[in-house]
Order: structure tokens, then sequence, then C-alpha cells
């Protein structure tokens, strides 16, 4: 029988972290959510350390437990010794890491490269001696896949992914990249993937499945360009129909250097939105200026016909010689008055027609300027109709 583990407490400064390790330790919300909950329950699973050369012991199990114990002040933690030689404490750390709920596709990519590379080597440390004869005459990728349920495809692109350059990682990691497609650029030299990282940039698209597999085709026949690149992400915009592509570096002389290109175009973007809002206010605003003006001028034009019909009234009330002589002497007044006025007074349309109301006068201003009253005015126009003299 295997002797039992004992649980010890350890200075938290004796403890080491696992040097290589893919897995990386952040102050994010789950990470919150450990904090918080060994605030109130402790640690309950204790870590699984080694013991190394210098008396301090290196961890094997638990990077997150003790950054969340180094927040809550712990002086010592829980943990386990096992004696495991190199190879050994890699696979193990490996192992106890991929269960975790949430790891990031580059850290389970170097995971799996980590743990391929001890387990391959044949001779020395073959997979029977850290997983039984049941393993024996299977592929590394098989049973690799087969101890986290992936299929030894999956494996494979997964060790693949571990040639892209950082910034293509980034882009995976982030969901700008899919992850099929950049398990078989990864295949690509570096020099080739800087330019594609480059291209991504510049088209804001990342390549499908197929445009990946053509763009290695490519790569394998000649060397890539930034031409061949930009045509074939271009593909993914074919729905938008109008675009608009700075070719020079003008645009960039108004940002900084730090702005990625994404946020570029978002700034441009918003700038835009305010300029179109700030058009949409003043057109208002200048519609409803002119609404005023023309209902100021049809009232104006209503109270010169009363007091025109008030003058014709008094005129008429002569009567013999001297009343046609002062109707006739009105009306040439009138007709030498009306050639004097200038043609800013008179509306071409009224000459036409020398009697109307005024909800016509209201229309014919309307469809001069080409805007629609609001229709409670209209209606007040309407209840107000009288006959005008112009």
């Amino acid at each position: 029988m295997p002797e039992k583990e004992i649980i010890i407490e350890i200075a938290l400064e004796r403890l080491r972290d696992f040097p290589g390790s893919p897995f990386s330790v952040a102050m994010d919300e789950p990470m919150e959510d450990l904090i918080e909950s060994i605030r109130i329950y402790g640690i309950l699973n204790p870590l699984i350390v080694r013991p190394i050369p210098d008396g301090c012991y290196q961890i094997i199990s638990g990077h997150r437990r003790k950054f969340a114990a180094a927040k809550l002040r712990y002086r010592k933690l829980p943990v386990i010794i096992r004696a495991l030689n190199d190879d050994e404490a890699l696979v193990a750390m490996v192992d106890s890491n991929l269960q975790r709920e949430k790891i990031r596709i580059s850290e389970k990519a170097f995971a799996y490269r980590m743990k391929y590379d001890v387990v391959k080597r044949e001779g020395k440390h073959p997979k029977e001696y850290f997983y039984g004869e049941k393993y024996h005459g299977i592929k590394t990728i098989e049973f690799m896949g087969k101890e986290q349920k992936d299929s030894p495809k999956q494996v494979q692109r997964m060790l693949n992914v571990t040639r892209l350059i950082p910034e293509l990682l980034k882009k995976l990691d982030e969901g700008k990249f899919g992850f099929t497609p950049a398990a078989e650029l990864a295949l690509l030299c570096k020099e080739e993937q800087y330019l594609l990282n480059d291209a991504m940039e510049y088209s804001q698209s990342a390549p499908t499945l197929s445009q990946a597999i053509r763009i290695k085709h490519i790569a394998d026949r000649e060397d890539l360009t930034m031409d061949q690149l930009v045509r074939i992400l271009n593909e993914n915009n074919k729905k938008v129909l109008k675009r608009v592509v700075f070719a020079d570096d003008s645009i960039y002389q108004y940002f900084s250097p730090e702005e990625s290109p994404q946020e570029i175009k978002e700034e441009i973007l918003r700038m835009l939105q305010e300029k179109k809002d700030q058009n949409k206010a003043d057109q208002q605003k200048a519609e409803s200026e002119l609404k005023q003006v023309i209902l100021g001028y049809t009232d104006r034009i209503q109270g010169i016909g009363t007091q025109s019909t008030g003058a014709q009234g008094v005129r008429t009330q002569g009567t013999g010689a001297q009343g046609s002589g002062k109707n006739r002497a009105g009306i040439q007044g009138s007709q030498n008055n009306r050639e004097t006025k200038g043609p800013s007074e008179e509306l071409p349309e009224a000459n036409q027609n020398r009697r109307m109301s005024r909800q016509a006068v209201l229309e014919i201003l309307q469809n001069r300027y080409n805007i629609k009253l609001d229709q409670p005015e209209r209606e007040q126009s309407e209840r107000k109709e009288e006959t005008v003299n112009v």
C-alpha cells in the first residue's frame, strides 16, 4: 500500500512557482471569487509541492491559491510534499492545471506541448513509465487526447498553435482568430506570420479555414505578399457596399502612435456620428425658424388685406361726381403705388389671381420652401380662412 500523504504547513515565502509554467495567474473575476471563498472558508485543498535543493519547495499545483492567500496576508499554507523528478513534476503540473474550468487556448496549447515533449522521449521516459502498460503501442497524441477527451487531430492542432507568434496568439485568446485557421496558419514561417498579422490589422478581418488553406498553399509555392493576403481577407467584406480605405499614412498623423487601427476606426466613427447629430439639429432649427417666418408673413398679408377692404368700403360711400372722382383718384393712386413697389413686396403667384385666401398663400409658400407645417397649424389656418386682397 502506498504511504499515506501528510498535510503540513509551510511558510509562504518558502514556496516557489513552477518555472516555465504556461498557466498565468491574474487578478480577474474568478480570482476575486477565489479570494472571497478563502476569506470565508479558508484553503480547503492543500497545495502540491516538491522539495528543491535550496531548502524551499516548488509548487506543482496551487499557484492561484498561493496568490489569493498572499492577497489575504496568509503567513503559512497547507501543503502535501511529493518527491518528484523534473519530468514527473512537469507532467503532474500540467495534468493538475488542465482540470481548471477556464483556461485560455494558448495556455492549454503550451501545456500540451510541454507534456508531449516529456512523454515522447522514448527509452528514458517512455509513456508506460507514467501511464502504465495499457498505453503500450499507442501514439502519444492518442493517449493525450483520451485523457483530456480530445481527438488526436485536436491535440495535433494544439501542438501546432504553439508555433504562432505572440501577436496571433493574443488574437486567438481574444476570440479575433479562429482556432482551426490558426492551427493551419501556424505552420507558416515567422516572417509570413508577421506579414499575416499586418494584413489582418489592415483589413480588420481574420481568415476563415478555407482562406487559411489557400494562404498556406500560396506560401508553399511562392513568397507571400501583402497584396495577396489583403485581397484574400477582403473577401470577407463582400457584403459591404461602400468602403473607404486609406492606402497611405495620411490619416495616422491625426492620431498617436500608440492607438491601434481598431481604436482609430472607432474614434473616426464617433466623430462622424457627432457631426451627423449636429447637422440634424441645425436642420431642425432652420426649419423651425422658416416656419415662423412663413406664418408671420401670411399674418402680415392678412392684415394688409383687411385694411384694403376697409378702405374700399369708405371710398364706395361717396355719391355723385365727387364720389366718382374720389374713387377714380384712389384707383389711380393705387395703380401708381403698385407700379412703384419693388418685386419683393408682391408674390408672382398672387398677380395671377388677385383674390386668394390666406390658406392659398400659405400653400404657395410651403411649396416654394419645400417644408410642411405641423397639422395643428394647418387646422388653425383653415379655421381663420379669410378673403385677402393682394
